[in-house]
């Protein structure tokens, strides 16, 4: 007994000494809660606190589709095996396929900015806001005219003295300076579907991106905008994505090339799959169609040839009051087509088409300087160059064949011997064809992974024979002659095959199924040095001096993780590089400023 009250004292005595220590350290009822500092803290907590998590970046919304309700077969009473069953799905394939064809359709009808962002008398108020911001940009940089005429002409003089009295290295030394500064600037989706052809406005004080796609939009983009989304993340750390519109120009068939007025780029130009080509106002926002071919014609590929826009002197095409503006239009089926944009119809009865390849036709560009000269590059092999003056002399062939087995060769002989001015043949089909702004470089692109570039004057770039003499009037024939016979003597200087001589560079063109094919495209600007862009299958874009000298390959591990296939360049600003790829996703790449 007594030990246990030895053992409750000294319990006791234990619980009051340590009451003692604890009111000595301030810790008596505060076990839980953080001492607190009688120095310079002022009472704040001593303990760090965590730092501020970073927002979460807001994801672009998609669009709700609305699409009936599915039910089951079981819980509508429909055996698996019954002829109800099977007259269902044949009924329901039956409406998908026609559904299908209907959205394929040429659109031949005039539609404002409004229909093409696919907006109605409900749309809410962010989406009228939308429309309002793109109306804004698209008319800010509608009244840009190229530079043209005279100011070419001095520009081009400026860059003849700078070649004669420089070597190669400082030719590129300049330009390469300013590829080495090019850094990327902004990734967006733009598109939804596969990119399949883009281009960049002239505009020198704005870059505004303008990309075609699978599906017949053309997505618009501001890539260095602020991008609302975007508001009060690290801009450090997080690529900026600007601004975007998609506009449903077309039905939905691959737009395949995009084209700016020559004279005022007021007006955007593209043409599609739906046989169609049609012009985007930049002003009212207003898309209209120009032209409609053969519905089962497929274009490949459009030019716009303007009077104003070559700094030489202007040669005749094949009708000398028509070529204040004409389109060339090269089809899937080996043909050329001449339409004048100012004739009151716009289908193939008021168009002129001759054959000149046996398949079709995937590359096509008209000389800048000598706008008599077409290059067309086909899936028969042949990169080829015209004298179009001379399709006047070969009958027209309004009906395109269906297929190539059904072209008259007689027909193609009589071009190669009247209108053509050279030929060169690659080892497998050739895909891509154009002109640098001066007229003295060409490049070509083939599926047998090769670029060629082939160098020549424009003195070449005409048949021996001349232009032919049409509806003028005896007195008038013998002045129009003996100006032909001044203009278009053969250079002594000319070789008898002016594509036999190339430079050639080894370049992985094996696209496959599911990317657009590589096209190289001569930047737009004569006043510095040729170059040209184009994709590769290393994930990367390339720019290469007329030369074959790289000057630099672009690629961001981060954000480049595809191909890209489709490339632009600003036609006034150096170094400004857009890239597209097969799921729509752009780049943009250029000098910070």
């Amino acid at each position: 007994m007594d030990d246990d009250d030895e053992y409750e004292k000294e319990r006791l005595e234990n619980i009051k000494r340590n009451q003692e220590l604890l009111k000595g350290l301030d810790l008596v009822g505060h076990s839980a809660a953080p001492r607190r500092s009688t120095g310079s803290n002022n009472g704040k907590s001593t303990s760090r606190s965590k730092p501020n998590k970073k927002p979460t970046p807001k994801k672009r919304e998609q669009p709700e589709r609305i699409q009936p309700r599915r039910v089951s077969n079981r819980l509508a009473g429909i055996e698996a095996d019954s002829e109800t069953y099977k007259r269902k799905a044949e009924e329901e394939a039956e409406s998908a396929r026609k559904q299908y064809e209907a959205e394929k359709r040429a659109r031949h009808e005039a539609h404002d900015l409004g229909f093409l962002l696919g907006l109605d008398e409900k749309a809410e108020s962010d989406e009228r806001k939308q429309m309002a911001d793109l109306e804004l940009a698209l008319r800010g940089i509608s009244s840009v005219r190229p530079t043209l005429g005279a100011d070419m002409m001095e520009d081009l003089k400026e860059l003849k003295r700078r070649k004669a009295n420089g070597n190669n290295a400082e030719k590129h030394k300049e330009l390469k300076e300013v590829m080495d500064r090019m850094e990327l600037l902004s990734v967006d989706k733009v598109v939804m579907r596969r990119v399949y052809s883009m281009i960049v406005h002239p505009n020198a004080d704005k870059d505004l991106v303008f990309v075609a796609d699978k599906e017949g939009s053309i997505g618009v983009w501001d890539p260095l905008a602020k991008n609302e989304s975007n508001a009060g993340e690290d801009e450090e750390e997080d690529m900026n994505s600007g601004r975007s519109w998609s506009l449903q120009v077309h039905g939905k068939s691959p737009i395949t090339c995009l084209r700016f007025d020559p004279i005022s780029a007021d007006s955007l130009f593209s043409s599609s799959y739906d046989s169609t080509i049609r012009m985007q106002s930049l002003q009212n926002g207003v898309s209209t169609e120009v032209w409609g071919g053969q519905d089962d014609v497929l274009i490949s590929i459009f030019d716009i040839l303007a009077p104003q826009s070559h700094p030489s002197a202007f040669l005749r095409t094949p009708d000398a009051g028509l070529d204040e503006r004409s389109l060339w239009i090269a089809d899937h089926r080996g043909g050329l087509c001449h339409f004048d944009l100012r004739q009151s119809g716009r289908r193939k009865a008021e168009t002129s088409r001759w054959q000149v390849c046996e398949k079709k036709i995937g590359g096509m560009s008209i000389n800048p300087t000598v706008s008599s000269c077409i290059s067309v590059a086909s899936l028969d092999q042949h990169v080829r160059l015209f004298d179009v003056r001379n399709l006047q002399t070969l009958p027209t062939t309004n009906e395109a064949p269906y297929s190539a087995r059904n072209v008259d060769d007689e027909v193609l002989r009589a071009a190669e011997e009247n209108a053509q001015i050279a030929y060169h043949k690659a080892k497998l089909a050739c895909t891509s064809v154009d002109w640098d702004p001066t007229g003295t470089k060409l490049v070509g692109v083939s599926y047998d992974d090769m670029v060629k570039i082939w160098d020549m004057k424009p003195s070449w770039l005409h048949t021996a024979s001349g232009p032919p003499t049409l509806n003028a009037t005896p007195a008038k024939k013998s002045k129009v002659k003996q100006e032909q016979a001044d203009t278009f003597t053969s250079a002594p200087d000319r070789p008898d095959d002016i594509l036999a001589k190339m430079h050639s560079i080894r370049h992985n063109n094996q696209t496959g199924k599911w990317l657009t094919l590589f096209r190289a495209r001569f930047n737009a600007n004569p006043t510095v040095e040729s170059h040209f862009s184009i994709g590769s299958m290393d994930r990367r874009a390339e720019i290469w001096a007329a030369d074959g000298t790289l000057l630099r390959s672009f690629y961001d591990e981060d954000h480049v993780t595809a191909v890209p296939a489709v490339t632009a360049t600003h036609p006034r600003r150096v170094g400004r590089l857009a890239t597209g790829n097969a799921s729509g996703k752009c780049t943009f790449w250029g000098e910070r400023q």
